[in-house]
C-alpha cells in the first residue's frame, strides 16, 4: 500500500514520494533520531529476496561512489538520500563534454571496481541508476540485481522498467535490455565483464546523447544487443579504443577488468590549448613547491598504528580447505576441496560467503596474478587462467602432473609441469614453455612450488630427492643459472616484505609441522638471524612439501593448524542391490585393504590421511574374518600403504615410503608376521601395485614418469624379472587389472579429460577400447572373466557399475549398467576398490560410517609481524 506524507514506517517520517516502479516505491523520509533525511525503498511484498540481496550487496560496499545503506526493515530499505539529477536526466539535455564524461565515467568505474573486488556484479548499470551530485560526486544506485558470488537470486516484477523474468541462473534474462551484455541477453551466466559491457554502453550514451542499442520492442532490442555491431563513429576518436574494448561481444575478448581501463585511457586527456602551454613550466614549479610543502606536513604527522586481528574461517558442511592461496592484495583466498567433485572456490576475507568458480573442476595449486585480478590453476593436465570475477578459463600450457606455479610481474609464469623434473617458464599469453636449467649438484630430481619474490625475476622453489642432504628451499632467477639453497627444509615457501622495507622481510616455510619465519635480505639473497615459529601442527596440504599456509605482502597470513580427526570407516559386504550385509572390520583410520583369496582374512592399512590434510603414520594389520581379531603385520618406520594379497594367499605386496617421502618402494612379505620384507626392486614416485595375473607370476603396477603422469608396467616374478612397459602416454594410466585368462588389461585413463575405463590386449595388439560411458575408475574382473565392475562418480554418490563380458581372443563387452549407488563408499586412489565374490553376488567395499571427520579451520592473522612481535 502506498505511503502518504506524514505517515510513519518504523521510526521514519514519510515526506514525499520520489520514485515508483514495479518492485515498490521510493520515498523521501526523515530520521528524527539523527535529524537527517533519507531515502526509503519499500517492497511490493514483505522484504523479498531482491531487497535482501541489495541490502547485503550495498552494505558490503563502503565506497564514496556507491549509495550507502543505513537500515533494513521487514519490507523496506533505508538508504542515503542523494540530491541531484540522474545521469539519464543529464543526457537528455545533450551530449556531455568530453572532460565531464571522463570525470563521471571514472567515478562509475571506481564504484564498479570496488564492487568487483567484493565479488559483486551489479548487472543493471544504466544512466537511470547513476546520480550526479551538485559537487560533481557520482553515486551508483540500485544493486537490486546484484550477483553476489555464486549465490542464486530471484526477481520480482515484469512491470519494473528493469526486466526481471525469473531466477538469475543460466537461461534467465535480467537487466534493462538496452544495457545488457550479449551473454545476459541470451540468458547465460554473467560475471563482472557484463558490467564492463554496460559501462561501455553508458559511456557511449554520455558522449553522443544517443541510445546505442534500440528496437521497437523488447525482442528487437535484445536482438540488436546480440547481433548488431555497434557504430562508434560519433564517439571522439580518443575514446573509441576504450569503448571498443568494453563492447566486444565475446566476453573472452572484452576488457577483462574495469581496472584495465587506464591502459586504454592513458592518452585520453583534454588537450591543452596553445594559449595555456606557456603556463605549464610555471604550473609545474608551483606544483613542486606545493608537493614539497605537503610532504613536509605529511611526514610531521603521526601515522596511525596498524592493528592486528586474528580470527578463524570455516567452510559449509565442515568441508576442508585445500591448496589455500591468498591474493597479493590480501583481499581474497582461493582454495579447493579434496572431497567430492573438486573445484576452486574464492572468498573475500571480509565476506561470509564463498563462490565456486565454474570451469575449474579437478583444479589444484591456485596462484594469483600480481594485480590479484586473475587466477592461475592446474586442471585436467593443463595450466589455465581466468579472471577473479569469473568467466571462461584459458589454457596456457600443458602440465601433465603439476606441482605448483607462480605469476611474475612481467607476465611470466614459472611452474612445475610434472612431479619429477625441473621448472619451466611460459608467457601468460601462451606459447611453448621453456625449461629452466636449474640443475645443481646433488639435487634436482623434483623441483616444485615456485614463488616469485615481489617485483623481481627471482623466485623461491623446493628441490627434493631421495638424498635428504639435497633437500631444501632454493632461490634462482629467470636467467636459468643454478639456484642456491637458503634453508634445508622440505616445504613450499613464500617471501613477505617487511613493514619498513620491501627487500628486508621474512621467508615463511614449514619445518616438520611448525610454520617458521626466517629473516631474509632480498637484495643479498641471504638469511639473517634465527628463524622463529609462528604456528604448530601445519599439515601437508595437498602433496609432499606443500604446506597449508599462505601470506600476502600486506602482512595478512592464513594457515590451517591442528590435526582434525579422521572419520570412522568400515569394510563391509554389500549385495547387488546395495543392501549391507556382514561387517568385517570397523576402525577410524582405515586407508586401504585387500581380501585374501580364500576370504578368511583381510589386510588393511591405517593412517596416511593426506586426502584430508592429515598425515598419520600407519601400519598394516591382518584381520581374521571368522574370529574378528586383528594383529599387526608391519612395524615402521616406513609408512606402508596399498596392500595387495597374492593369488596363492602366501604373501602380501605393498608400497613403502622411502627417503624423504617422495619415492615409494614395492616390497613383498609372506603372511607370517615375523617374516622380513623383501624388496621387489621397484622404486619411484607413486609406485603402487594394482593387480596380479591369476597364476601369481606377473604383477601390474603404476609409477609416475619423469615427463608423464602415471604409467602402467608389468613385473614378471620369474626369470630375469625385468619390468615391461604396458602403457605410457602424456596422460595418467592407473588401476591396471589383468583379465583371468591373462589376455587383456583394464585400466583408468584421463586421456579424454575425465577418468574412463579402457580395455586393451595385453600383447599390445589392437587399439584401446573404452568400456565406461560418462566416467569410470578402478575396474575389477569377476573371477570367471564374464563381468567387469567399476566405479562411476555422480552427484548422488559413487555408483557400482557392471559390464557383461564374453571372454576369449576376440573379447566383446556390453553396455554398462548400474547395480547400486553408495554415497558412503570411500573413493580410492590407484588401487583395487571392489572385491567381488566368485559369483559376483556380493562385493566387499570400504565405506565411511559413524562419526564424520573434522577438519582444521583456516586461521587469518592480519599484520602478523606485529602479532608475533616482529
Amino acid at each position: 500500500m502506498p505511503l502518504v506524507p506524514g505517515s510513519q514506517i518504523g521510526p521514519y517520517e514519510i515526506i514525499e514520494l520520489i520514485g515508483k516502479g514495479g518492485m515498490g516505491e521510493v520515498y523521501r523520509a526523515h530520521d528524527p533520531r539523527l535529524r537527517r533525511d533519507v531515502a526509503i525503498k519499500t517492497s511490493a511484498q514483505r522484504f523479498g529476496e531482491r531487497f535482501e540481496r541489495e541490502a547485503r550487496a550495498v552494505a558490503a560496499l563502503n565506497h564514496p561512489n556507491i549509495c550507502q545503506v543505513y537500515d533494513v526493515g521487514p519490507d523496506y530499505l533505508v538508504m542515503e538520500l542523494i540530491e541531484g539529477p540522474t545521469l539519464s536526466e543529464l543526457i537528455k539535455q545533450g551530449a556531455l563534454p568530453l572532460d565531464e564524461a571522463i570525470r563521471i565515467s571514472e567515478q562509475i568505474a571506481e564504484a564498479l571496481a570496488a564492487a568487483h573486488e567484493k565479488l559483486i556484479t551489479h548487472r543493471d548499470l544504466k544512466p537511470g541508476n547513476v546520480k550526479v551530485k551538485e559537487d560533481g560526486t557520482v553515486k551508483v544506485l540500485d544493486f537490486g540485481l546484484a550477483k553476489i558470488g555464486g549465490t542464486p537470486t530471484t526477481s520480482a516484477s515484469d512491470n519494473s522498467p528493469t526486466l526481471s523474468m525469473s531466477l538469475t541462473q543460466a537461461g534467465v534474462i535480467l537487466g534493462t535490455a538496452a544495457y545488457m551484455s550479449p551473454e545476459q541477453a541470451r540468458g547465460k551466466p554473467v560475471d563482472a565483464r557484463s558490467d564492463i559491457w554496460a559501462f561501455g554502453v553508458v559511456l557511449f550514451e554520455m558522449l553522443t546523447a544517443r541510445r546505442l542499442f534500440r528496437g521497437e520492442d523488447l525482442t528487437e532490442t535484445l536482438a540488436s544487443v546480440v547481433k548488431e555491431q555497434p557504430n562508434l563513429s560519433a564517439v571522439p576518436a580518443r575514446m573509441r579504443p576504450l569503448i571498443e574494448a568494453c563492447l566486444q561481444k565475446d566476453p573472452k575478448k572484452r576488457l577483462q577488468s574495469i581496472g584495465d581501463r587506464h591502459l586504454l585511457t592513458a592518452q585520453v586527456q583534454t588537450p591543452r590549448s596553445s594559449q595555456t602551454r606557456w603556463l605549464w613550466p610555471a604550473l609545474m614549479g608551483a606544483m613542486t613547491l606545493l608537493a614539497g610543502g605537503l610532504a613536509w606536513i605529511h611526514f610531521r604527522e603521526v601515522q596511525p598504528e596498524v592493528q592486528t586481528l586474528r580470527y578463524v574461517l570455516t567452510r559449509p558442511n565442515n568441508a576442508p580447505f585445500a591448496y589455500v592461496q591468498i591474493s597479493p592484495n590480501g583481499r581474497y583466498i582461493a582454495y579447493s576441496s579434496r572431497t567430492g567433485n573438486t573445484r576452486l572456490h574464492l572468498r573475500a576475507l571480509d565476506s561470509l560467503e564463498e563462490r565456486d568458480l565454474p570451469g575449474t573442476e579437478g583444479a589444484s595449486y591456485p596462484f594469483f596474478s600480481p594485480d590479484s585480478e586473475r587466477i592461475g590453476f592446474f586442471s585436467q593436465g593443463k595450466m589455465k587462467a581466468m579472471a577473479v570475477g569469473g568467466g571462461p578459463a584459458t589454457v596456457i600450457a600443458d602440465a601433465p602432473d603439476p606441482r605448483g606455479g607462480t605469476w611474475g610481474p612481467d607476465g611470466v609464469i614459472v611452474f612445475a609441469p610434472t612431479v619429477n623434473g625441473g621448472l619451466s617458464r611460459v608467457s601468460v599469453s601462451g606459447g611453448p614453455p621453456a625449461e629452466l636449467n636449474l640443475a645443481h649438484e646433488g639435487a634436482g630430481d623434483s623441483l616444485r612450488y615456485p614463488a616469485f619474490l615481489p617485483d623481481s625475476d627471482r623466485f623461491l622453489y623446493l628441490a627434493q630427492r631421495e638424498n635428504l642432504e639435497d633437500v631444501g628451499i632454493f632461490v634462482a632467477s629467470l636467467d636459468g643459472k643454478p639456484g642456491s639453497r637458503i634453508v634445508p627444509d622440505r616445504s613450499s615457501a613464500i617471501f613477505v616484505p617487511g613493514t619498513r622495507s620491501k627487500t628486508q622481510g621474512h621467508i615463511l616455510f614449514r619445518r616438520d609441522t611448525t610454520l617458521m619465519a626466517q629473516p631474509f635480505d632480498m637484495d643479498r639473497l641471504q638469511t639473517r638471524g634465527e628463524a622463529f615459529p609462528l604456528a604448530d601442527q601445519i599439515p601437508d596440504n595437498g602433496n609432499v612439501g606443500y604446506a597449508a599456509f599462505s601470506a600476502a605482502p600486506n602482512g595478512t597470513l592464513v594457515f590451517t593448524s591442528g590435526g582434525g580427526s579422521p572419520e570412522e570407516r568400515e569394510i563391509v559386504w554389500l549385495d547387488r542391490s546395495g543392501k549391507r550385509g556382514k561387517s568385517v572390520v570397523k576402525q577410524k583410520n582405515i586407508a586401504s585393504f585387500s581380501l585374501a583369496p580364500n576370504g578368511a582374512q583381510v589386510v588393511y592399512s591405517t593412517g596416511n590421511f593426506s586426502g584430508i590434510g592429515l598425515n598419520i603414520p600407519g601400519d598394516l594389520w591382518l584381520h581374521d574374518v571368522a574370529h574378528g581379531a586383528s594383529q599387526r603385520f608391519s612395524y615402521g618406520p616406513a609408512n606402508p600403504i596399498t596392500p595387495s594379497w597374492s593369488p596363492d594367499g602366501g604373501s602380501i605386496v605393498y608400497s613403502n615410503t622411502i627417503g624423504n617421502g617422495i619415492l615409494n618402494e614395492l616390497v613383498q612379505k609372506t603372511t607370517q608376521t615375523s617374516a622380513k620384507e623383501e624388496s621387489l626392486g621397484i622404486t619411484g614416485t607413486n609406485a603402487y601395485l594394482t593387480g596380479w595375473s591369476s597364476d601369481g607370476k606377473t604383477m601390474v603396477y603404476t609409477v609416475t614418469g619423469d615427463k608423464t603422469k602415471d604409467d602402467l608396467w608389468l613385473l614378471p616374478l620369474n626369470g630375469d624379472r625385468k619390468p615391461k612397459m604396458v602403457k605410457q602416454t602424456p596422460y595418467s594410466e592407473t588401476s591396471g587389472q589383468l583379465s583371468p585368462d591373462g589376455r587383456w588389461i583394464t585400466y583408468t585413463s584421463d586421456a579424454s579429460g575425465s577418468n574412463e575405463i579402457y580395455l586393451q590386449a595385453l600383447d599390445g595388439g589392437g587399439v584401446q577400447r573404452q568400456i565406461s560411458v560418462g566416467g569410470g575408475r578402478n575396474a575389477t574382473w569377476r573371477s570367471d572373466g564374464k563381468e567387469v565392475y567399476f566405479l562411476a562418480i555422480a552427484s548422488a554418490g559413487p555408483k557400482i557399475m557392471a559390464v557383461d563380458v564374453q571372454p576369449g581372443p576376440n573379447l566383446t563387452f556390453g553396455t554398462p549398467r548400474e547395480l547400486f549407488t553408495e554415497p558412503a563408499l570411500l573413493l580410492p586412489g590407484r588401487t583395487q576398490a571392489i572385491y567381488p565374490n566368485a559369483a559376483g553376488t556380493q562385493f566387499l567395499l570400504l565405506l565411511r560410517t559413524g562419526t564424520a571427520p573434522s577438519f582444521p579451520p583456516l586461521t587469518v592473522v592480519t599484520n602478523w609481524q606485529k602479532a608475533y612481535g616482529k
